[in-house]
Order: structure tokens, then C-alpha cells, then sequence
């Protein structure tokens, strides 16, 4: 916001000129004058496009060309000028508010650096001014910056500067008053106080805050990026970790299986397979002894029977002798035609080709169920129907 203009202006400072408080430089170690005060070196002003507020709250954007900072009415007006505690409420030092305002002057040699800045030396010579600046005025933080308030002239043509950028204005006249010790600046990093090194040249590059604030920043961007980096890391460990697992599932399974492949069964086991295996041999032997009988009667030669598996003898047998089927439930069609075979032989054994003494049978009861027989036929714990019929 720019305050009002003063009603006595600086004698130097034409009555068609406004006013500006630039702030700039941050202070850092002052070094004492001998007596009680701070000397501090100082850039306080740079080329550049600086943005005011209006007060409407607009934000004008105003182009500080290097010829007008260092014309010699201007850096004239720099010299010897009043140091401030913030900014006076009215605006400028007069003669009149001068020993209640200033607690320090400008000194008188200006210079120039090779990027524009203008550095001078203020001397702080006032306990006010000490104390402001170590942060023990008022219970205050410290004021570490300093303001520049100058009277202006301008010109309203906006335009676009081949280094600065695009401005709405131009000042074409700057004429200093005071600098202000204050809180915060607005210049950037670039226009600093230089306390400590004064023997230093202007151009000879970064100082020692410049570089320290260079540090931190590069400290914070490593900061950041390192824990987007451990976040990227951990969504990737986390996606390994996943298939990880998957694949040690698999190994688990495979390992298993592999196991229960390589284990043979137990003794036990095999003797029952063993004994399995022995009566299943002789049932089917003693069934193909039984169905020896049926061989002419089914119109099968014995030696063409000795050629057929046991169930292509079944079903050999079953069409010779136009057996009817036996339709079960849950039984394959195959086991229905062996059934019906058996049910054949039961109902009218005969006798072996090659036995001559036939074994001497006992009729069958006329009222034995033939389910019943059937039944007995296919669950190993019910009595053989012949061996019911004997009984």
C-alpha cells in the first residue's frame, strides 16, 4: 500500500514525485562501531520489476531501470540518509520527527556491483536500533531486513523488459529519504546485508548466508525426494513381497506333492492291495469257470472264448444268449450285463466241461426273491444266494 505523500517533502525530492518503501537485504552479523552501535554492510537496492499494492488491493507491477537507480540524483540522495526502526507513520524523516525517528545515517560512500545493486554502509548508532536488530525491542523478533523509502516518479506505459518480464509501469525518477530496519523483505536473496567480510568485493560471488540458504534449500529438496523415493520404494517392496509369497505358496504345494508322490504306501497298505488284487484274480477266474458252461448255448467256441478278456466274454455271452438287461442305478452298463450273467448261471448252474463227477445241488426255494439275489450279488457282507439256498 503506498502511504500518503508527505506534507514537507525533502528539499531534493520534486512535489510531483510519490512515495515507495522498498525492502530488501537481510541482515547479518553487524559488527560494532566502536562505541555501541552496529555498522552493517548493506545492498539495499536491485534492477528489477517490483509489485506494489494499490489501495484498492490492486497489484501493480513497476519497472526499476538500472539508469534511473544509478543516476547520480539518485545515489546522491542515498548518501547520509536516516536509518528508522520500521517505517515512520507518516511516511518520511522531516526535520521535525527526525531525532524521535532515526536511530542511525547511511554512510556517504555509494557503490555500484556489477548486477546493478546498490551497496552503501549504515551506521546503527542508537541502543533502539541495537536492540531492534538483535530481537530485544518490544519482545519482537529481530528485524534482519532492510526497507528503502524513496519518493518516485513514473511513467503509466506498460511493456515487457528483455531481462525482467512483462511491467505496467517504469520509474524514472527515484530520490531516497530513509531506510528502515523492518521484519521482512521483498527483494529476494539476491539484495543482502553484508556485516561481517566489508574488505569483500562486491562481485566476488556468493557470501556465506547466500550459500548457507543455497544449503538448506537443497537439504530440503533432498528431504522431499527422498521420501517420495521411500514411498515409490515401499509400493514396490510391497508388490515384490506379493508375488514373493505367491511363489513360495507354489513352492509349498510342489514340495508336498512331490513328497506324497515319493512316499510308497505302508505295508499294510500294499498287503491289502496285494490281497485285493489275489481275489479279484480268482473271482475272475472262477467266474470264466462258470461261464465255460454257457459257451455252446451262447454258440462260442471254448478256444475263441480263451482269447477274449473277461468282459468282452461277458458281453459275448450276454448276446449269445440274448439276456435281457438289468438296468441299476448308479451302475455303469458294463458291471449290468456281468449281473445278468451271474443272475444266468444262478438260476441254471451248470456243470464245468471238464468235471466229470458233478457236484451234487439242492433245488433253490421257488419263493427266493430274485432282488434278494441280486442284492447279495453286489454288497460283499450279505451270504452268497447259493450259499442261502444250501442252508
Amino acid at each position: 500500500m503506498e502511504p500518503e505523500l508527505p506534507e514537507t517533502p525533502p528539499v531534493d525530492a520534486s512535489e510531483d514525485m510519490g512515495w515507495r518503501t522498498d525492502r530488501h537485504v537481510l541482515l547479518r552479523k553487524p559488527r560494532t562501531n566502536g562505541s555501541g552501535g552496529l555498522i552493517l554492510d548493506a545492498f539495499v537496492s536491485k534492477p528489477g520489476v517490483l509489485t506494489y499494492k494499490t489501495n484498492d488491493g490492486r497489484e501493480i507491477r513497476e519497472l526499476v531501470p538500472a539508469n534511473v537507480l544509478h543516476s547520480s540524483r539518485s545515489l546522491d540522495s542515498a548518501r547520509l540518509s536516516p536509518v528508522t526502526v520500521d517505517h515512520p507513520e507518516g511516511g518520511v524523516v522531516t526535520a521535525q520527527n527526525f531525532q524521535q525517528l532515526a536511530v542511525g545515517m547511511a554512510g556517504e560512500r555509494v557503490d555500484i556491483a556489477e548486477d546493478g545493486k546498490i551497496r552503501l554502509v549504515l551506521n546503527v548508532a542508537s541502543e533502539r536500533g541495537v536492540q531492534a536488530i538483535e530481537g530485544r525491542l518490544d519482545g519482537s523478533e529481530r528485524r534482519q531486513e532492510v526497507s528503502a523509502g524513496y519518493f518516485v516518479r513514473v511513467d503509466e506505459t506498460p511493456g515487457v523488459h528483455s531481462d525482467f518480464g512483462q511491467f505496467d509501469r517504469t520509474q524514472i525518477e527515484r530520490v531516497y529519504n530513509h531506510f528502515a530496519l523492518v521484519h521482512a523483505g521483498r527483494a529476494g536473496s539476491t539484495v543482502r546485508v553484508r556485516a561481517d567480510e566489508a574488505h569483500r568485493l562486491l562481485d566476488e560471488g556468493d557470501d556465506e548466508m547466500q550459500l548457507q540458504e543455497q544449503l538448506d534449500a537443497a537439504k530440503a529438496e533432498a528431504a522431499e525426494f527422498k521420501s517420495r523415493l521411500d514411498a515409490i520404494d515401499a509400493e514396490k517392496v510391497a508388490d515384490l513381497k506379493e508375488v514373493f509369497d505367491g511363489l513360495t505358496a507354489r513352492i509349498d504345494d510342489l514340495e508336498a506333492a512331490l513328497e506324497a508322490t515319493a512316499c510308497g504306501p505302508s505295508d499294510e497298505e500294499l498287503e491289502a492291495a496285494s490281497t485285493e488284487s489275489a481275489k479279484a484274480r480268482l473271482d475272475d477266474r472262477l467266474l470264466r469257470r462258470r461261464m465255460d458252461g454257457l459257451l455252446s448255448e451262447a454258440k462260442l467256441d471254448i478256444e475263441d472264448a480263451d482269447k477274449l478278456d473277461t468282459p468282452e466274454l461277458i458281453d459275448a455271452v450276454f448276446s449269445g444268449l440274448s439276456l435281457t438287461d438289468i438296468k441299476l442305478d448308479g451302475v455303469n452298463e458294463a458291471d449290468c450285463r456281468k449281473a445278468a450273467v451271474i443272475f444266468h448261471l444262478d438260476r441254471a448252474p451248470t456243470a464245468h466241461p471238464y468235471e466229470i463227477d458233478s457236484p451234487s445241488t439242492t433245488a433253490k426255494s421257488e419263493t427266493e426273491q430274485p432282488s434278494a439275489r441280486l442284492d447279495a450279488l453286489f454288497d460283499i457282507r450279505k451270504p452268497h444266494p447259493d450259499k442261502t439256498a444250501q442252508a
